[in-house]
């Protein structure tokens, strides 16, 4: 059991121990409207912006790579996360309850990992390690 009593954190960290840490747990951010990331060869840069709160999560990371946006639908959340990770997130790719998959976003480095929803629950939010790139995630799962 999480922080409010329904947050799951059944799932590994993944990446390095370098960087600094964070925490976007928030009791008041519950629906995820978009996923701003910057990557290259890693994972450069994560924000995760909420539908109900008017100030997205700090942005992780540095300014390398390119910048992407994936934007949830309408009743749309994430129920899997997989990438592959090293002394950094190298990789990530996130599925949501309609079956729609974001694009690859990063390199080919490192190992595989996959973060998969139990039935009923749904991504909520990371915790981490970042300075000028994500150094690792582990995200924390709600029940819907």
């Amino acid at each position: 059991m999480g922080l409010d009593g329904q947050t799951k954190q059944n799932y590994p960290y993944q990446g390095g121990t370098g960087g600094k840490p964070f925490d976007d747990f928030h009791p008041d951010r519950k629906v995820i409207s978009h996923i701003r990331i910057r990557a290259d060869k890693t994972i450069d840069a994560i924000q995760v912006v909420y539908k109900d709160d008017p100030e997205p999560t700090q942005l992780h990371g540095g300014d390398g790579g390119d910048a992407y946006e994936f934007y949830l639908e309408e009743g749309e959340t994430i129920v899997e996360i997989t990438g592959r990770a090293d002394k950094y997130i190298d990789q990530l790719v996130f599925v949501v309850s309609t079956g729609r998959s974001s694009p690859t976003y990063g390199g080919d480095g490192g190992q595989p990992f996959s973060w998969t929803a139990e039935d009923g629950y749904h991504f909520r939010h990371f915790t981490g390690r970042s300075d000028k790139r994500v150094d690792g995630l582990q995200p924390f799962f709600e029940a819907d």
